[in-house]
């Protein structure tokens, strides 16, 4: 039995819980907690810098995870600097050749942000 699932050409579907990648976030005491919130399931580390309010996380996830706290952290009704912040993620993944939000559509928002669908 196959998984069918819309991932790019050369990337099988079952590399998507198999895969793991970390990434270094720092935002606002208020915007991490909506942060984390998206990546449920993922395992963190977060640490107070000496900046008041502002925090540094480490959140590690599979690729799997990772397509689906960017497609949580990158909707409409997203804050503006939670959406910011996936956008960038995504960004990440992106530049590196790892695109699996192929079937869904990027809409520009009139934050300059992009929300996807």
């Amino acid at each position: 039995m196959r998984l069918e699932t819309a991932v790019p050409v050369g990337l099988e579907p079952r590399l998507l819980s198999h895969v793991s990648f970390s990434v270094f976030v720092v935002a606002d005491e208020q915007d991490m907690l909506d942060i984390l919130e998206r990546c449920a399931g993922m395992p963190f580390v977060v640490e107070e810098t000496t900046v008041r309010r502002v925090q540094c996380a480490v959140l590690t996830g599979t690729l799997a995870q990772w397509r689906d706290a960017v497609k949580n952290g990158s909707r409409r009704d997203v804050e503006r600097n939670v959406r910011y912040c996936f956008n960038r993620i995504r960004g990440l993944f992106v530049s590196e050749n790892v695109n699996v939000w192929t079937d869904c559509r990027e809409r520009t928002a009139l934050d300059e942000t992009f929300y996807l669908e």
